[in-house]
């Protein structure tokens, strides 16, 4: 047995291993890994996580029901990340997400109405991965209708999104 480092107990040689990345500390909503120092989650909530350690892709990941009381706080967080870099690309995850009602398509919209010319300097691509090929098909209708200030598509996996993403960043650089 050693002692661990800054802990003052004994630990068995098999606990010795380095801590899980998400160990660090919080300085407001930013929670920054203690060995890089460098932001990781930067929100979480009963609706959604927004992390943050792979800038200047920003992912989002659907852990629950989305609610009233956690809808906003997220977008909040939302806008936040995305000033975080000049230019990010989004990769949402919908997860467990089965409906949308509409009081929320409202409130996303009048959301992107609101934050426009931020959403539009700082977001290069979002792409959303769904599982559900009829949340896909209602998503892109909501897209096409709402117009958000950069392109936005409805992906059926991470691979797909990642591809589309990374040729949407490599367009913008050009």
């Amino acid at each position: 047995m050693v002692v661990g480092r800054g802990s003052g107990t004994l630990l068995p040689r098999a606990n010795r291993r380095r801590p899980r990345v998400r160990v660090g500390h919080y300085n407001g909503m930013i929670q920054y890994c203690c060995y890089t120092k460098q932001p990781m989650t930067f929100f979480e909530n009963s609706y959604a996580e927004v992390d943050v350690s792979g800038l200047p892709l920003v992912q989002v990941f659907v852990v629950g029901p989305i609610r009233d009381d956690s809808y906003g706080p997220y977008l909040e967080a939302l806008l936040q990340a995305i000033q975080m870099r000049e230019r990010v690309i989004l990769r949402m995850h919908a997860g467990p997400l089965t409906a949308f009602p509409a009081r929320f398509v409202r409130m996303s919209a009048d959301w992107m109405k609101a934050n426009r010319a931020t959403l539009e300097s700082h977001t290069v691509a979002t792409a959303i991965v769904m599982q559900s090929s009829l949340l896909r098909m209602a998503t892109q209708a909501l897209v096409w209708a709402s117009r958000p200030p950069f392109p936005m598509q409805a992906m059926r996996n991470r691979k797909e999104a990642d591809a589309w993403l990374l040729a949407q960043l490599k367009q913008d650089a050009s």
